[in-house]
């Protein structure tokens, strides 16, 4: 697609001046790294080359994904976070944003074995979440289709959603159990929960189904699933003033606190149903996104923070790819605003964790979303956000 940077000339001069303050120290190697981090530092050197149209860091983006790699054993966790779904994603997501995806030669290929090799047991007993659990790698299958074994783990992932499922009267959907949940949680909802956010809920899968849809893997019984879960989710919404989603709904407790933001929240759930319906031609979806949407400008969100996951940076971007497709100026100007907060927040240094080289919570997040934000450069690195998909 053809990007339109959305943030206004006076903020573009100044968000130029913190990505050149910044980028130095996020576009260096470091040996002491995790493999994550080093990924997550790979990710921001090269769209920093494609901002600056060069080649300045490619020596650093080698170093990287090579300390990454040596690192990836059997006994990392599957997830996206923080694991062999996360790694495998940046790799192959660089992979292709250089043009080299069709080069014979496929690092991925042991990662790609193991992760197919756990896809393979009878039962899923791990999480089920973008962050952590199958929709996690699921993204990072998506990002190799049609190369080898994504469809095969597409389609083991759509069959483990398909046994997780709970059909219930006002449509599907899939139970977080007490065992995966940390502590303080358990202590609230100790027969677990049905969450209702992106980074660990319901609106991921949908993501995930959506994407299956439109590659063609599994297509009948992930429009099922989709349909369903589609369903439950808009059932969840509450009728009251205000915004419309908490976190999670047990028996024991309602939903939580509401809040603006990627990982919880109406915006988040906006975002994944605006790019459903727009991806598979469903306006329904769209305007019903669109009318969550409305619930947050209504209640702008008191950020405290400048970074992707639920703070300013996040905000902005989501505002700002739904603006891409949607005419409504507001969503263009309050993706300024946002952005201008981020800002803020930034230069008054409020915020350690806006300051943290990561990429969900700190400045490697924030610098990709201000590069977006400025030049015409797609952020194809937000389909591990789930909010956008490839082209197929």
């Amino acid at each position: 697609m053809h990007w339109r940077p959305v943030l206004r000339h006076d903020l573009t001069i100044v968000a130029r001046d913190r990505i050149a303050n910044v980028l130095p120290d996020l576009t260096s190697f470091d040996s002491r790294l995790d493999p994550s981090a080093q990924c997550h530092r790979a990710l921001v050197c090269a769209y920093a080359d494609v901002y600056e149209a060069s080649c300045a860091r490619s020596t650093t983006i080698v170093d990287c994904l090579n300390a990454a790699a040596e690192h990836v054993t059997d006994e990392l966790p599957s997830g996206m976070s923080d694991g062999l779904s996360g790694i495998g994603w940046t790799f192959e997501h660089l992979r292709r944003l250089s043009g080299d995806s069709d080069a014979d030669d496929d690092p991925l290929e042991d990662l790609e074995d193991l992760l197919l090799q756990r896809l393979g047991c009878a039962e899923w007993m791990a999480k089920y979440d973008l962050i952590s659990g199958l929709v996690g790698i699921g993204a990072f299958f998506l990002e190799r289709f049609p190369r080898r074994g994504a469809s095969d783990a597409l389609r083991l992932i759509v069959e483990h959603l398909e046994r997780l499922a709970e059909n219930t009267p006002s449509g599907t959907t899939w139970k977080t159990p007490a065992r995966v949940l940390p502590d303080h949680q358990q202590q609230e909802s100790p027969t677990g929960h049905y969450d209702l956010g992106v980074a660990h809920g319901v609106p991921g899968v949908i993501a995930l189904l959506a994407e299956c849809v439109a590659a063609g893997v599994q297509a009948d019984t992930a429009t099922r699933l989709l349909d369903g879960s589609v369903r439950w989710l808009i059932a969840q919404q509450e009728s009251s003033p205000g915004l419309s989603y908490g976190y999670w709904i047990a028996p024991e407790v309602r939903a939580r606190a509401r809040r603006i933001g990627w990982c919880y929240g109406d915006l988040g759930i906006a975002a994944v149903l605006h790019h459903v319906g727009t991806r598979l031609d469903r306006p329904e979806l769209v305007a019903f996104a669109r009318s969550l949407v409305d619930r947050c400008l209504a209640e702008p969100a008191d950020c405290r923070e400048p970074g992707l996951c639920h703070g300013a940076a996040g905000i902005a971007h989501i505002l700002s790819r739904i603006a891409q497709t949607d005419p409504d100026p507001r969503y263009r100007q309050a993706a300024n605003r946002y952005y201008e907060r981020a800002l803020v927040l930034l230069d008054e240094g409020q915020s350690e964790v806006g300051m943290t080289p990561s990429f969900l919570d700190g400045s490697i997040g924030i610098v990709l979303a201000l590069i977006s934000a400025v030049a015409p450069i797609e952020p194809q690195w937000d389909r591990r956000l789930l909010l956008s998909g490839r082209s197929q």
